[in-house]
């Protein structure tokens, strides 16, 4: 079971790490070696920024180790110019609250999964994880490479919110129950 869970950590981070490479990348796809020293030596003549990101996940939850890892790397490309600080489920409002927390502004950004926001606009729940249907790497290319990208920008932009997908979750695994579904 230990394994298991190792071998799981070890999958989101990889994943996590591939969906920050593809978000931060040039537009050409690559850095040259002058403006990755720069980046990595952080310009001083950019401006410190200091986010907040709430979290709909506690502090003991994988989703949110994701979400510190995102930001440890978004510190390190900016060398220390762009800091976001990562606050678990609770600490500056409870899940339910973060999506309207970062419409209005109150924070920045937060670490989330569309189909909680499904009250708000049932499209958000299309955009979230189906039983046994998307494997990981389904998301992944269809998000990077099938318009699902797309998809979340315009759900999010109605809201006046961006969306950079940092993670990707596996299908969930099925229903449970003791009766059987005929029909």
């Amino acid at each position: 079971m230990k394994m298991r869970r190792l071998i799981a950590g070890l999958l989101c981070g990889a994943v996590a790490t591939m969906f920050c490479l593809t978000g931060c990348g040039a537009e050409t796809g690559m850095m040259d070696a002058a403006n990755a020293n720069s980046v990595a030596g952080g310009d001083s003549s950019l401006p410190v920024i200091t986010w907040k990101m709430g979290s709909t996940w506690g502090s003991g939850n994988v989703h949110y180790t994701c979400d510190q890892r995102f930001t440890e790397l978004v510190s390190q490309l900016t060398g220390g110019r762009f800091k976001i600080t990562n606050y678990p489920e609770g600490s500056l409002c409870a899940a339910n609250q973060l999506f309207d927390y970062v419409q209005n502004g109150t924070i920045q950004c937060g670490g989330d999964w569309g189909g909680y926001w499904s009250g708000k606009d049932t499209a958000f729940e299309l955009l979230s994880t189906t039983m046994d249907n998307f494997s990981g790497l389904d998301y992944y290319t269809w998000i990077n490479q099938g318009g699902g990208l797309e998809c979340y920008q315009k759900m999010y932009g109605k809201y006046n919110m961006t969306y950079f997908p940092i993670m990707i979750n596996h299908a969930e695994s099925g229903i449970r129950s003791t009766k059987p579904i005929t029909s």
